[in-house]
């Protein structure tokens, strides 16, 4: 009974001792890279069998490839071709270009794309741009309301001087005036300089001819136009 029981024992030890050496972490980490090694190797594995199968998929029969350099010669025939429709129209173009027709029509074609410039350009008389200070200053200035009614002012008082202006004498010399000839010389030059200087500022701020809001788009600025510049050659 005694030596079957130590038997027994003995065997019982034997087999707990793997047990315990599992538990060991040396051991856990033997048997962690072995299962990495396992895995890279299955995966080697799958790779050089899906390699295989592309090599299989990528072969390619002669119908297939009879096909394929076929159509790579069509691809170039047409690429050649269409090669030589470009260069024919270019040389065709050029021929064009060297007739008098196309002379005459460049001629008459460059003012119109001048003038397109002209209007694309958004720059007060094509200098003055918006961010511009002088083209500012003169905004702010034409619409001062302080401006204006020294404008209206002026206005007024040189129509009361035009009036107390006798025709005659403007017509003869000898006949007497309201106003001495000097002092109406002096007035009517201030007025056309003050109305001058207006111009210009509506001009730089506006624009002269060019725009949807310029200067001449207005009336009473064309008005004014046309007293300034009969005022000037008056002088």
């Amino acid at each position: 009974m005694d030596r079957a029981g130590d038997r027994r024992g003995a065997a019982s030890g034997l087999r707990a001792a793997p047990a315990g050496r599992r538990g060991d972490p040396r051991d856990a980490d033997r048997y962690a890279r072995d299962d990495d090694d396992g895995a890279r190797s299955r995966e080697s594995a799958s790779e050089s069998d899906g390699a295989s199968e592309d090599s299989e998929e990528g072969s390619v029969s002669p119908e297939d490839a009879e096909l394929l350099a076929k159509l790579e010669a069509e691809t170039a025939a047409d690429r050649d071709a269409d090669a030589e429709a470009m260069a024919a129209f270019a040389k065709m173009e050029r021929a064009r270009r060297r007739t008098p027709l196309h002379a005459l029509h460049r001629f008459f074609a460059a003012p119109a794309r001048a003038l397109e410039e002209v209007y694309a350009n958004p720059n007060s008389l094509m200098t003055f741009g918006r961010n511009s200070e002088l083209r500012r200053a003169c905004d702010s200035l034409r619409n001062n309301p302080h401006f204006e009614m020294f404008i209206f002012v002026c206005v007024l008082v040189n129509g009361v001087l035009i009036a107390l202006s006798k025709p005659e004498a403007q017509l003869d010399a000898g006949a007497n005036s309201i106003l001495p000839k000097a002092t109406s010389v002096a007035l009517q030059a201030t007025f056309v300089v003050i109305f001058t200087l207006e111009a210009l500022v509506k001009i730089v701020a506006m624009g002269f001819l060019i725009g949807e809001d310029c200067y001449l788009r207005h009336y009473w600025n064309m008005l004014d136009f046309i007293v300034v510049v009969a005022g000037l050659v008056d002088l």
